[in-house]
């Protein structure tokens, strides 16, 4: 029977004191936490004996809330304040606004685009234990702001009603309603938690501190109650919460039933009223209504009231249930005297705790203050509780008294969604815990009326009340606000570990991906968790976490994914913004620098992320590359996909610090590239990394890593491969250059001389083949320098230093490189017969056969083992090539060094 005051202070008792209780999961944190000061409790003790004025504004207060900042599209900003929100915004901007919605196709979704990043902002600034609080608010701000753009949204789409996308708007306007509900009910409930525990941890006791010269008041044991008693008082908490909620909703709708359309100058029974006023005009017999027009004739004479005053009863005993469900005690009232039922005015007043301020007071004789309450609210109690229980009255009529006595068999018929009947329960589980402190704790001058039969002896526990719920209301929400109830159980219950159980079941029954607006809302619950610090399990957590990043990745939100991924274990961080970089495939140098720098502003591990970026493109459907080296002829092609992987080294460019890990990157494609033969997509590779990219990269490693003037091993071999396939490349330039002049730039002879030509035509036919000759001399030479050039190229790659080409001088500690050891080994298996066959081609097509002595020489040298690179086959080919070289010299007359024969 409690009057729904909002949250204000508790200025009725001296020193508040706390019921002895279990530690909370729900206010697990740390002590200086806990010794937060952001607001003082809200107070069910004043809610509970407050006057009815009071408790109308603080209702409104409630139910209103405070909009967030945030620039509306035509760039104002609306201002802050209480009451109908959506009369805070300007209505030419909102009327832009709206417009430009409607015209899109889920004007919905447009309208609440901004809540995700205005949520980010919100927990980026209250991201300290201390700011909980405040943050709990900025959530409830920032959703009324968007309540009010998707409701102008609706108003505007009132022609299209019952069509998918109106569907769409209410449902989105319904989950930003729970979604607000809940964060007021949390940050309600918290802070009561958080001031009690630190009352708790300040010395606090469960001492009842009242004047004990004299006999409590009631209002003074009810007070105290409130005070010492967490459960009640937390019980009382809910029901505020949920009138205040009703209070809301109930601004949204119609008013009163306009019930001045159906009385007529506050006159109650104006129907009976006549009817009694004409027989007793024309003396008429018995009659069929009642002829007194007490409260009381119907039940005392046994009959009826008009049929038109029986239905204007009902209408107004409906809309004065619906003010008491909203806690609005002061508006019921008003509306019972507007409508001439003055003794329903009273009887709604009747459960107040009676109160004598004199018996306290210090002031004189002369300043007497008046008594307030209900002396004999025994009387009323019981009372009410019978009128609850008569089944010859109305419906809302027994609702009504139910609800002021804690009849909750009475409430629950009229009572059709899960708020309300939680509503009724909680309300009953109250006025049980008043009932029995105050029979319990004061001294009554007379002897009380005993409780009527079937009130409740036991108050109760909150679990039961959600049993019962549970088991009252079954599977009829909507799974979206099937989870919003379920959370706001939790709350209650104080569960955190159930709470995120049931968001990761419900995450995970999804048929289809979680709706985006609920994922971002259980995502800032499990923040709020853990910033609160409960002991919910990581695992849960951080898969909820990674569904809104996912989400957000999917949707395309950039700018927010960072945040959010910072908040999960560190490898899930490096996982998930490396899927968002792959996903936006940009080659923008400013888009991705701004991606960087949004991961380095959230605290990610940017090198690892840009790291994991190129092996995922690197490697992404490829065999191991020692299983896939073939001896193809090289190609100077490249295909989109090695241009993507190609590009993915950009990623590693943008900051120097960032250089040696490229370089690593860049050895890795290069050593897959070369061994398909895609020797033109080594070549990209190769000249991607800026020309400084060793000095930068030993730099930056000399900074970090050096011990004792040496590079560690992995950095040291890392150079020495880039530099490996740098006299690799430089082999295939200049054999391009050598196989085009041979081959495309030849001289051609001029044609023959026809028979019984001119003077003038032989004489022309002598010039251009004096030309062709000397081009011809020219063009010899330069395909015999070219083909030096290949052979001192190709000498570069054979007599590698220190050890020879691919391989590493020293041995890196582990196992961390078996695999790029075996690749380097196929590598050298591949090209060192491959160049070695390249240069005897040079050779033996400029004429230079001589040389392949040198050639043979240096394979089956044992200082370098070259030989041990050749299979069976190609040891074969290199003697039979080296043999045919031999019989060309033989015919030119030369041995096999090219000197002439003796």
């Amino acid at each position: 029977m409690a009057q729904s005051d909002s949250f204000v202070l508790w200025s009725n008792v001296a020193t508040p004191v706390t019921e002895l209780r279990s530690r909370s999961r729900f206010s697990n944190r740390s002590a200086s936490f806990s010794r937060q000061q952001q607001q003082d409790f809200g107070t069910p003790a004043a809610s509970y004996t407050s006057t009815i004025g009071h408790a109308s504004r603080n209702v409104s207060a409630l139910a209103g809330g405070s909009i967030g900042d945030f620039a509306t599209p035509g760039g104002s900003r609306p201002s802050r304040g209480g009451g109908n929100v959506s009369a805070n915004f300007e209505a030419a901007d909102m009327t832009a606004f709206s417009a430009s919605a409607l015209a899109t196709e889920h004007p919905a979704v447009v309208a609440t685009a901004g809540i995700y990043s205005d949520f980010m902002e919100a927990y980026k600034a209250h991201r300290s234990s201390q700011d909980v609080l405040t943050l709990i608010e900025k959530y409830a701000d920032l959703c009324d702001s968007y309540l009010a753009k998707v409701r102008k949204v609706t108003e505007r789409m009132v022609s299209r009603k019952g069509e998918q996308v109106w569907m769409e708007a209410m449902a989105c306007q319904t989950l930003l309603t729970e979604e607000r509900n809940t964060w007021k009910l949390t940050g309600a409930l918290l802070r009561d938690r958080l001031k009690a525990e630190e009352f708790m941890e300040e010395g606090g006791d469960d001492t009842m501190f009242v004047d004990g010269t004299r006999e409590a008041s009631d209002r003074e044991v009810v007070d105290a109650l409130m005070a010492k008693d967490s459960f009640a008082r937390q019980a009382q908490l809910v029901v505020d919460w949920l009138e205040s909620c009703a209070a809301h909703q109930r601004g949204m709708g119609n008013d009163d039933d306009r019930l001045e359309y159906f009385a007529d100058g506050g006159c109650a029974w104006e129907n009976t009223l006549h009817h009694v006023q004409s027989r007793a005009s024309v003396g008429s017999g018995q009659s069929s209504y009642v002829n007194e027009l007490d409260p009381d004739a119907p039940s005392r004479q046994r009959l009826p009231i008009h049929d038109l005053d029986r239905d204007d009863e009902c209408r107004l005993f409906r809309s004065v249930f619906f003010h008491l469900r909203a806690g609005q005690l002061q508006r019921a009232q008003e509306l019972a005297v507007d409508n001439g039922h003055h003794w329903l005015a009273a009887a709604v007043e009747g459960w107040r705790p009676y109160h004598d301020p004199n018996n306290s007071s210090v002031m004189g004789a002369d300043a007497t203050q008046p008594a307030e309450g209900n002396l004999y609210r025994d009387l009323w109690k019981r009372a009410c509780w019978e009128a609850a229980s008569n089944p010859t009255c109305s419906l809302y009529e027994r609702a009504v008294y139910g609800a002021l006595s804690g009849n909750v068999q009475a409430m629950l018929p009229a009572c059709n969604t899960w708020e309300d009947q939680l509503w009724a329960r909680m309300r009953a589980l109250v006025d049980v815990c008043v009932e029995q402190e105050l029979r319990t704790a004061t001294q009554q001058a007379r002897s009380l009326e005993p409780l009527p039969p079937g009130y409740p002896s036991d108050r109760g526990t909150f679990e039961a009340v959600f049993r019962d719920l549970q088991a009252a209301v079954g599977a009829s929400d909507t799974r979206d606000q099937e989870i919003m109830h379920i959370l706001q159980r939790c709350v209650v219950l104080d569960d955190a570990v159930s709470m995120v159980e049931e968001m990761h079941d419900w995450a995970t029954a999804q048929a289809m991906e979680p709706p985006l607006q609920t994922m971002r809302f259980l995502a800032h619950m499990v923040l709020l968790l853990r910033q609160v610090g409960c002991e919910t399990g990581t695992g849960a957590c951080s898969a909820l976490l990674r569904t809104y990043v996912d989400l957000l990745i999917n949707e395309g939100h950039v700018p927010l994914v960072a945040t959010y991924a910072a908040t999960l274990p560190t490898t899930d961080q490096v996982a998930k913004y490396t899927q968002l970089l792959r996903s936006l495939k940009t080659r923008d140098p400013e888009e991705q620098e701004l991606c960087l720098q949004l991961a380095r502003s959230a605290g990610l591990n940017v090198p690892a992320i840009t790291r994991m970026l190129v092996e995922q493109v690197r490697v992404s459907g490829e065999e191991p590359i020692e299983l896939r080296a073939t001896s193809a002829v090289p190609s100077m092609e490249t295909t989109a996909d090695d241009e993507e992987k190609v590009a993915s080294l950009e990623w590693l460019l943008i900051d120097n610090s960032t250089r040696g890990e490229a370089l690593k990157q860049a050895n890795a494609l290069m050593r897959g590239f070369v061994c398909l033969g895609k020797i033109g997509a080594a070549r990209e590779t190769f000249h991607k990394l800026p020309a400084d990219s060793v000095r930068v990269a030993v730099e930056q490693w000399s900074r970090s890593s050096m011990h004792d003037g040496q590079l560690p091993a992995e950095d040291e071999n890392a150079v020495r491969e880039f530099l490996c396939f740098e006299a690799l490349l430089k082999v295939h330039i200049s054999f391009q250059e050598w196989f085009n002049q041979f081959h495309r730039r030849k001289p051609t002879p001029p044609e023959e001389l026809a028979p019984g030509a001119r003077f003038a035509e032989k004489l022309a036919h002598e010039h251009k083949v004096r030309s062709y000759t000397v081009e011809l001399e020219h063009w010899q030479g330069l395909v015999t320098t070219l083909a030096k050039e290949v052979k001192r190229d190709v000498f570069d790659v054979l007599l590698f230093v220190d050890g020879g080409w691919m391989v590493d001088q020293r041995e890196t500690p582990g196992t961390m490189d078996n695999a790029r050891s075996r690749q380097m080994a196929a590598l050298r298996r591949l090209c060192i017969p491959q160049l070695t066959f390249l240069l005897m081609e040079a050779l033996e097509e400029s004429g230079l056969a001589a040389e392949f002595t040198e050639v043979v020489d240096v394979i089956a040298s044992e200082k370098q083992a070259l030989y041990e690179e050749f299979g069976d086959e190609e040891l074969g080919t290199l003697l039979q090539k080296s043999r045919a070289a031999s019989i060309i010299l033989l015919d030119q007359g030369l041995d096999a060094l090219g000197f002439p024969l003796q």
